[in-house]
């Protein structure tokens, strides 16, 4: 169990670094970055491109300056092409979304008769 705990701490820091340069402000910056790295989210799947774009809702309501920051930080993760770990290669990519999103989603369901 320490292992688990070491190597999820150490990736949790590995990509709060570029965020916490990013943002700047050493008194709440691990708040906003917890925030954002226990969001929910919505996966969207292109089965054209095999690949995943994760749509990241946050858990509290972020600053317009706090989103493009975390906008660019996604976009410069996104630059390094992750990957789906299952061995089908899938690129991921991470999106920060909101909370309309969630209801167009329902919103077209709900047009197609799925509720």
């Amino acid at each position: 169990m320490d292992v688990i705990k070491i190597t999820a701490r150490n990736i949790f820091y590995e990509v709060f670094e570029p965020f916490k340069r990013a943002y700047d402000n050493f008194r709440d910056d691990h708040v906003w970055f917890r925030h954002l790295s226990r969001s929910g989210g919505v996966i969207v799947p292109d089965e054209e491109a095999r690949s995943l774009r994760c749509h990241l809702i946050g858990a509290a309501d972020f600053t317009k300056p706090l989103r493009r920051i975390i906008a660019k930080v996604l976009a410069n993760h996104n630059e390094s092409r992750p990957r789906l770990p299952d061995g089908s290669d899938r690129p991921i990519e991470l999106v920060l979304g909101s909370k309309s999103t969630i209801q167009l989603a329902k919103a077209n369901a709900a047009s197609r008769g799925e509720n």
